[in-house]
């Protein structure tokens, strides 16, 4: 064995066995311990490993050469196998990086489907049980058994909700797309059954609008009859305007109110959001006891055109 000629880099020259040893052990082991740990991002883990593979070969090299094109070459070769396990593990490093943002990003929009969805609905179902008892227990003249009815039906729908919105959250399912002309025509009527004198001038563009524009749209309109309801006065007309043309989409909700407005709740916030994410704008005003509700879309989210 000691007659064997081997070479890292460098004419062949006579090496010692602990030294044959000791360069298979450096190219095998070394470069996947810095990878694994670039990966994971251990990093003073990879430099230090890095630093004493890259003199450790370098030695074994200059042991071997005999020019100093030799020693440079040897200099540049294990730089370049050393940083390769660099670059692989960075990379993906990156890859996990992304991924996990793209994990967190679709997690946080679910988050906040899932807030929108229980304010818009069991929210608005508990304000109308909260309503509804106080009502009875202030004025007799309210029959208390009609009463106990519409709060077990809106007890009931809350729950049957929740369960709904359970079961998607638990097959990993969206909840379904709504429609903004068909939330419009149920908010109306939602309205005419609880009393309110209702104005709508809604225009026929409102139908040809694309459908994601028409479920966030319809969001918004879900959000704006439910505020009507909580906080509006029947007493006052309501007046509600929606037209898309080819110049954008503009849509008012108007009612009257004796509630103070003590700044955005998350049912506005969340209502400005959705028109922003759609490049419009949502603006509110309370204006001598009338709350206005204001959406504005540009004409690049519409299809269509209303004649």
């Amino acid at each position: 064995m000691g007659s064997v000629r081997t070479s890292i880099i460098g004419r062949p020259r006579p090496l010692p066995g602990p030294t044959r040893r000791t360069a298979p052990y450096t190219l095998i082991c070394d470069e996947p311990v810095i990878l694994s740990c670039a990966w994971h991002e251990e990093f003073w883990t990879a430099v230090a490993t890095s630093a004493w593979g890259y003199g450790v070969s370098l030695w074994l090299s200059f042991r071997n050469t005999t020019t100093m094109r030799e020693d440079l070459q040897a200099i540049v070769v294990w730089l370049g196998v050393y940083a390769l396990p660099w670059v692989v593990g960075l990379a993906l490093r990156n890859t996990q990086f992304v991924e996990r943002r793209r994990i967190a990003a679709r997690a946080e929009a679910q988050r906040r489907e899932i807030a929108a969805e229980l304010h818009d609905n069991v929210t608005h179902e508990l304000a109308l049980i909260t309503m509804t008892a106080e009502a009875t227990r202030i004025d007799p003249t309210i029959d208390k058994d009609d009463a106990l009815v519409d709060i077990a039906a809106m007890s009931r729908r809350s729950s049957a909700y929740v369960r709904h919105m359970v079961s998607l959250m638990r097959a990993g399912i969206a909840s379904p797309p709504l429609s903004f002309s068909t939330e419009i025509r149920n908010g109306l009527a939602r309205l005419a059954d609880a009393g309110f004198s209702v104005e709508p001038e809604i225009g026929d563009g409102v139908d040809s609008i694309s459908p994601a524009m028409s479920s966030a749209l319809g969001h918004i309109a879900h959000e704006a009859f439910n505020n009507i309801l909580r906080h509006g006065s029947p007493d006052g007309l309501c007046r509600v305007t929606a037209r898309a043309d080819s110049s954008g989409l503009r849509a008012t909700f108007t009612n009257a109110t004796t509630t103070a407005y003590h700044g955005d709740d998350l049912g506005i916030t969340g209502m400005r959001d959705l028109a922003e994410g759609l490049g419009g704008t949502l603006d509110t005003r309370l204006s001598d006891g009338r709350w206005t509700v204001r959406v504005s879309i540009p004409d690049a989210m519409v299809e269509g055109s209303a004649s």
